[in-house]
C-alpha cells in the first residue's frame, strides 16, 4: 500500500472519529439542555401550583427512604405535596428533614448552609427511637445540632409534628368482634414474642416469666422466623398472646410491636412501655394487658393463664373490634402529617430554632424511667406529664 493511500484512509480515519466525537458532544449538550428546562419548569410548575416541598436531606438508615418520591395528594389537602431528595429544591423548599440516625454520621460539609436558609422554611428533625436507644446505637444529636431545627418530629405527642407508629380511630376493624366466636379455640400455646435485638434488660423480663407460663421468643432471640406473612400466620394461629415489651419504657414510645405484631394478628398484647393507656387514641379500652400493673412476674402470669382458662374472660379482649379500627402509620402518612402541618399552618416568619435539643431529646427521667426487674414489676411508674 502506497503512503498516499495510507495518508488518505487515516485522514479519513481520523474524519470519521472528529465527526462521532461532535454528535456526541452535540446530542449530549442537547440532552442536558432539554433535561435542564423540563427540571426548570417543573420547579416553576410547583411554585406556581403552590405546593408544598418537602426536601428529605438526609438518607433513611443509610438507604432509600421507604415512600415514592415526587407528588402526593395526601389526604384532607386540597393541594399536593412533593416529597424530594434532590439539594437543588433547597431554596423553594417549605421543609427540610433530617433523620436523626443518618444525621448523626453526616460531615459538617455535607449539610445545607444555614445562612442561607430561606425565611419561610422549617428544619425539620426527625427520629423514632427513644433516648436510651439512640444513645446506645450512638445517634442522638449532638451540640452542632443546636440552635439549627425548628421543628421535632418523632413519637412523642408533645412534638411538633406528632407521628406515632400507629393509632386508633373509630370504626369497624374488619368484621369487628363476632360474639359467636371464640377466639380463644385453635389455639394451643400460649405466649409468643418476636424481638430482632436481644436488650439484657427485657430479656431478663421474659426470662423470668418463662419459669412460671410458656414463652415462645423468635427472631435473633430465639427461634428463627422470617418477618413474612409465613411467620405471622404461625403465631396468629397457634399463640393466645404475645409480649409487646419495648426496649425502654419511655414517654408515649409504643411502637409496630402492639399494631403490626399484637393486634393485627389478633393475640392479646401483654405490654410494657411509657404509653398512656389510658388514651383512647393510643390504645382502645381493655385491650391489653399491662404488666405494670402487676407486682412481678409471678403474678402477671398467674393472671395470663386465667386469662386463658376463662373463655369469657379471653374473648372479651376482642370486643373493642366492633368500636375502633388500626391505622398503621406509613412513611408517606409521616410526609403527609408533616405537609398538612405547613399547609394548614403556614409560618412566614423567622422561627427560633431549639437550643435545647439534646435535653429536649435526652434520657432523663422526664422522657424514660429504668426498665422494671421481674420481682418489682409495679415499682415503675411511668407518671410522666402526658401531652393529650
Amino acid at each position: 500500500m502506497s503512503i498516499k493511500r495510507i495518508l488518505l484512509l487515516f485522514q479519513a480515519s481520523n474524519f470519521f472519529v472528529l465527526l462521532c466525537l461532535t454528535s456526541y458532544i452535540y446530542y449530549t449538550s442537547k440532552r442536558s439542555t432539554t433535561q435542564s428546562v423540563q427540571e426548570y419548569q417543573n420547579l416553576q410548575n410547583l411554585r406556581h401550583n403552590n405546593i408544598t416541598i418537602i426536601l428529605l436531606w438526609t438518607g433513611w438508615f443509610y438507604g432509600d427512604w421507604p415512600v415514592p418520591l415526587g407528588g402526593h395528594q395526601c389526604d384532607s389537602l386540597s393541594k399536593h405535596c412533593y416529597f424530594t431528595i434532590e439539594s437543588k429544591y433547597y431554596s423553594t423548599a417549605d421543609a427540610v428533614v433530617f433523620h436523626g440516625s443518618d444525621l448523626y454520621r453526616m460531615e459538617d460539609a455535607a449539610l445545607p448552609n444555614q445562612t442561607s436558609k430561606p425565611r419561610h422554611q422549617r428544619w425539620v428533625y426527625y427520629t423514632m427511637e427513644n433516648p436510651p436507644i439512640s444513645a446506645y446505637l450512638g445517634v442522638q444529636a449532638k451540640e452542632r445540632d443546636e440552635n439549627k431545627f425548628d421543628w421535632i418530629m418523632s413519637y412523642a405527642k408533645d412534638a411538633d409534628v406528632y407521628v406515632p407508629y400507629g393509632q386508633i380511630i373509630k370504626g369497624r376493624y374488619g368484621n369487628g368482634y363476632d360474639s359467636n366466636i371464640n377466639y380463644a379455640q385453635g389455639r394451643p400455646k400460649m405466649v409468643a414474642m418476636v424481638a430482632s435485638r436481644c436488650y439484657p434488660s427485657r430479656m431478663k423480663m421474659v426470662a423470668a416469666l418463662q419459669h412460671y407460663v410458656d414463652v415462645d421468643v423468635y427472631g435473633e432471640c430465639g427461634t428463627k422466623c422470617s418477618r413474612n406473612r409465613q411467620c405471622w400466620n404461625h403465631l396468629k394461629q397457634n399463640y393466645k398472646f404475645y409480649l409487646s415489651f419495648e426496649n425502654e419504657v419511655c414517654k408515649d414510645y409504643i411502637t409496630e410491636k402492639l399494631y403490626n405484631n399484637a393486634f393485627a394478628n389478633y393475640l392479646i398484647p401483654i405490654v410494657i412501655s411509657g404509653a398512656n393507656y389510658s388514651d383512647i387514641k393510643v390504645v382502645p379500652p381493655h385491650s391489653v394487658i399491662d404488666a405494670l400493673q402487676f407486682k412481678n412476674v409471678e403474678e402477671l402470669a398467674r393472671y395470663i393463664k386465667i386469662v386463658a382458662e376463662d373463655n369469657k374472660l379471653y374473648n372479651s379482649y376482642f370486643q373493642w373490634r366492633n368500636r375502633y379500627d388500626i391505622k398503621f402509620i406509613r412513611m408517606r402518612d409521616t410526609l403527609c402529617t408533616l405537609c398538612k402541618k405547613i399547609s394548614t399552618k403556614p409560618l412566614r416568619k423567622p422561627s427560633r430554632p431549639y437550643s435545647n435539643l439534646r435535653y429536649i431529646l435526652g434520657n432523663h427521667d422526664g422522657n424514660c424511667k429504668k426498665f422494671p426487674e421481674p420481682s418489682r414489676l409495679n415499682a415503675v411508674k411511668p407518671n410522666f406529664t402526658y401531652f393529650q
